[in-house]
């Protein structure tokens, strides 16, 4: 994860950290996750298959 984080702050990329809810836990293969870092959201629409 450092390399990650040194990599957004040297291509001063946006990034987000400290999300209300484990990514990983919400996100499952096939949902579409739209990113707007520069206001701190992140959409998921879950995969219509339900998968």
């Amino acid at each position: 994860m450092t390399k990650i984080a040194l990599g957004a702050v040297v291509t001063h990329a946006p990034a987000l950290t400290d999300f209300d809810q484990d990514p990983l836990r919400v996100i499952a293969s096939g949902d579409w996750v739209k990113v707007d870092a520069n206001n701190g959201v992140v959409e998921v629409t879950k995969n219509a298959a339900g998968k």
